[in-house]
């Protein structure tokens, strides 16, 4: 900053402006009152909201003029490609969720209750979930209720778990507004 400040003292410093990049919002203190002083002295200065430094340099790399192919390729390592997926064939109900262009159109009508020696809290649920890496998929209502493998179940809640038995779904999915604690499976 100081270094900045003698060149703002310095003749015909930045001729051409001073632009100071950061992520959106106002910048901090020390920045403000950098450009408050090169206003001060002449200086066209602005504070230049951007989004992140990646996205800023994409942008300058995109607006240089003569860059070779070779090079492009090298900054760019993607490019976009058109593809041609074919949407489904029209069915007989709307689905249930769009994952881009693959339709779900039906989840399993089973899951498992559990019941456990003392009371499950939520953190607990979560934290078992999260361990599983995926083949767990918890949620809690009057009871705790589970996805996945049997022996998953068991291997995760050990001496905590009392019993485990099937738990008839039905039309719960599809009434979601009346039985919010199933949000979390399609989520």
């Amino acid at each position: 900053m100081a270094l900045i400040r003698e060149a703002i003292d310095a003749a015909n410093a930045f001729p051409h402006g001073f632009y100071w990049t950061g992520i959106e919002g106002m910048p901090v203190p020390p920045v403000e009152e950098l450009l408050i002083a090169a206003r001060a002295k002449g200086v066209k200065a602005a504070y230049v909201a951007i989004e992140t430094f990646d996205a800023l340099m994409l942008r300058i790399w995109r607006n240089l003029p003569g860059k070779s192919s070779e090079l492009d390729k090298k900054v760019r390592k993607s490019q976009a490609a058109s593809v041609s997926i074919p949407l489904p064939g029209a069915g007989i109900r709307k689905p249930i969720m769009r994952l881009n262009a693959l339709p779900l159109t039906s989840l399993p009508g089973e899951c498992q209750s559990l019941t456990f020696t003392g009371d499950m809290e939520w953190r607990a649920l979560r934290d078992a979930q999260r361990r599983s890496e995926g083949r767990l998929i918890l949620t809690k209502a009057d009871t705790a209720l589970a996805w996945g493998a049997e022996a998953d179940v068991r291997a995760h809640f050990k001496a905590d778990l009392r019993a485990l038995a099937p738990f008839e779904i039905g039309d719960r999915l599809l009434t979601l507004d009346d039985h919010l604690y199933l949000k979390s499976f399609l989520e």
